[in-house]
């Protein structure tokens, strides 16, 4: 924020806080609320309770963001509706998994055989590849005798 318009913004918020002491102060002692609204802007000059700060920052019957100020001149955000805004809905997946019935991204992982194991389809090691006939007997060699 520029520095003017830094200065813009706390003289308004000074005069009207001049505004709502002035109005509380114009009433006989016995009248004093210190609390109300000064050109549409709610102003709270009592003391914070512990059960008026559960009830302003966290106000689940109040769907808006703002609401009145917890002390001061202004408004006080309903961390409830904050909240709600930011958690996802109920039922839903959680953040970064597909939407329901679409596939993954990119391609599966292979899946790979466990240890020992040839994968379905493969000859084991050092057998002839299936299909193929097993080899002819070598001819210069003689066949082994019988027994």
């Amino acid at each position: 924020m520029n520095l003017a318009l830094g200065r813009i913004v706390a003289l308004a918020a000074g005069a009207l806080a001049g505004a709502a002491l002035g109005r509380e102060l114009d009433k006989p002692a016995d009248q004093r609320e210190w609390h109300g609204e000064v050109g549409g802007v709610p102003y709270e000059f009592r003391a914070p309770t512990a059960d008026r700060v559960r009830r302003v920052l966290w106000d689940p019957d109040n769907p808006k963001l703002v609401g009145p100020p917890l002390f001061g001149v202004g408004w006080s955000v309903n961390l409830h509706r904050v909240a709600e805004m930011i958690s996802p809905p109920p039922g839903s997946p959680p953040p970064g998994s597909p939407p329901p019935g679409n596939p993954p991204l990119g391609n599966p992982p292979p899946k790979i055989p466990p240890p020992g194991n040839p994968p379905p389809g493969n000859p084991p090691p050092g057998s002839p590849p299936p299909g193929n006939p097993p080899p002819a007997p070598d001819p210069v060699t003689p066949p082994p005798p019988a027994a």
